[in-house]
């Protein structure tokens, strides 16, 4: 998709005499566009595992959330008081909650908003949840509880919810 961009902003450059800090301008947005998430709500319980394969079918994968912007679309989706997925999980052989589902994204502790006292490790409290998205923090929960979730859309596959 950023190639797709990148193609049409120099075919854009090439056809105008625009100032090469407008083009590096467009260039920006472009980018940026490209990197904004689109999340659903799915007012489903289910276990983390269950909620990663049903994001994974559907969308792309549980919702990976790195910034404020992130936690402000998602607010405006559930505005329920409600333990919600996201695609937080320790992965085996570790003692803290620091992988995303998404593949090849590395999780960034200085992005993290863990609620106060979390992660507390707590038995088998190995995977990632948003406490309520009104507060935004997040929390460690027993992977085998069931709960609504987020999932995260990068490229459209079939259909919605």
């Amino acid at each position: 998709k950023e190639i797709e961009n990148k193609q049409r902003l120099d075919m854009i450059s090439t056809q105008t005499e625009q100032s090469p800090s407008v083009i590096e301008h467009m260039r920006f947005l472009f980018k940026l566009v490209g990197t904004l998430h689109e999340y659903h709500f799915v007012d489903q319980n289910k276990t983390w595992t269950e909620a990663q394969q049903h994001c994974r079918d559907k969308y792309t994968d549980l919702a990976t959330v790195s910034s404020m912007v992130d936690i402000d679309r998602l607010r405006k989706i559930n505005s329920e008081n409600k333990h919600v997925w996201i695609g937080l999980f320790n992965q085996t052989g570790t003692n803290a909650i620091s992988h995303w589902s998404l593949p090849g994204l590395q999780f960034n502790e200085s992005q993290a908003k863990w609620n106060i006292g979390e992660p507390n490790g707590g038995v088998a409290e190995t995977c990632g949840a948003i406490k309520h998205i009104t507060d935004e923090k997040w929390l460690d929960m027993p992977c085998m509880d069931k709960a609504h979730f987020l999932c995260y859309n990068g490229k459209k596959k079939n259909g919605s919810l």
